[in-house]
């Protein structure tokens, strides 16, 4: 699990990047990003009921993701990014499919913000 500095803490705290921000597309889901002054990079990951009824599931995908942001979240210009998950196929993808995703759509996004 990500440290709370690494995190989006709050009620609103995501409305900005959601009104400004600009989005990826990857296979099951889509990143929002923005530039941001902080010192350290924010991620956030949501994922829906609509995703799947079960809670289970649904936190068991989000810390998979969270697992693999773990490892790239130094690597990167500041910046805030959230992961929304729209496809239950990532449930069921091995890890190295779902990393090989992920860093595909994040070196999108830092390509863009360089």
């Amino acid at each position: 699990m990500l440290a709370k500095d690494y995190r989006f803490r709050g009620l609103n705290s995501l409305k900005p990047l959601f009104s400004r921000g600009k989005s990826v597309r990857g296979d099951g889901f889509k990143l929002v990003y923005m530039r941001s002054d902080r010192p350290d990079n924010r991620f956030a990951v949501v994922v829906s009921k609509k995703v799947h009824k079960s809670a289970v599931v649904r936190n068991r995908i989000r810390r998979r993701i969270f697992t693999i942001i773990d490892d790239i979240k130094l690597a990167t210009p500041t910046s805030d990014v959230a992961v929304i998950v729209y496809d239950r196929q990532l449930e069921s993808l091995d890890q190295k499919q779902l990393r090989g995703n992920l860093n595909d759509s994040f070196t999108r996004v830092f390509d863009n913000l360089s």
